[in-house]
């Protein structure tokens, strides 16, 4: 990926030793990161006590998000944008939150959707565009 925020080596400072953050961590379980960069995250990993105990944690919790994608139902229709947008804010009932939540166990698509419109809702502050009014068709807001 060509975003800064993506270099291979990213790190922070945990006590005297450099450790990579949560993300390229859990990039390197899942077998996404080039040859070097897995090498050096790899032998970090093999002297580092707090990574190795995470990167198993990481592996357990994508071993286990494997086991229950095969209990969903193949034939379940993916949400709206507007429905997986609801799913990432508080615009659903508790039964459509636990719809979506089990089927995108199985739906690689709706997770690349999940991550594509949580990195605009994390990026929406810096956007300088207005939001439009509000339409006379439009359902009333919940109330806060």
């Amino acid at each position: 990926m060509s975003e800064s925020r993506y270099s291979p080596l990213e790190s922070k400072t945990n006590g005297s030793a450099a450790c990579p953050d949560f993300e390229d961590l859990s990039r390197f379980v899942d077998g996404e990161l080039d040859a070097e960069s897995a090498a050096h995250i790899g032998t970090h990993v093999s002297r580092c006590a707090w990574c190795s105990g995470l990167a198993n944690m990481i592996q357990a919790w994508f071993d286990a998000a494997a086991a229950s994608a095969d209990e969903v139902d193949p034939g379940a229709a993916c949400g709206t944008t507007e429905m997986l947008l609801g799913y990432l804010t508080t615009g659903l009932s508790e039964n459509e939150r636990r719809s979506i939540d089990t089927h995108v166990r199985g739906c690689d698509q709706c997770v690349r959707t999940l991550t594509l419109l949580q990195r605009r809702l994390l990026s929406a502050e810096e956007i300088k565009t207005p939001v439009p009014v509000r339409s006379p068709s439009s359902p009333p807001l919940p109330p806060l």
